[in-house]
């Protein structure tokens, strides 16, 4: 019975680490990150929903860990977060979404924030735009 039981054990710790076995890249931690829209500078309508696209890119084989896009006012308040979440996809990895609808005029900037699996090593690009 013991032996059983030990078995047993063993072999739910080995599914665990295998359903949580990341591959880590060697190297620094580089993410070219594209935001297509909204554009530096652009114009949007005040009350129309947002179009934002940003593309990460790593190197082939390597992985594109934790994602980040706010959206900030012109005081550094945040406004929305439009995701964070661990992707864990490898070379390219493309957000889209027209969650974000501007509730009042003025400058806004979209933050997009990338880092390892650690949470560490972050990269980072922003965009302002005006609503009117």
């Amino acid at each position: 019975m013991k032996i059983l039981l030990f078995a047993l054990v063993i072999l739910g710790l080995s599914a665990f680490s295998c359903e949580h076995d990341h591959h880590h890249d060697d190297g620094p931690y580089l993410v070219s990150i594209d935001i297509q829209s909204p554009a530096e500078g652009s114009v949007a309508a005040l009350g129309q929903p947002l179009p934002v696209k940003v593309v990460f890119k790593r190197e082939e084989g390597k992985t594109i860990h934790n994602v980040y896009i706010y959206v900030f006012d012109e005081f550094d308040n945040l406004v929305t977060t439009l995701i964070e979440q661990h992707v864990h996809v490898d070379g390219e990895y493309v957000f889209e979404s027209s969650a974000f609808t501007p509730a009042w005029a003025g400058p806004y900037k979209i933050q997009v924030l990338t880092r390892d699996d650690a949470e560490e090593s972050p990269n980072l690009k922003e965009v302002s735009f005006t609503v009117q």
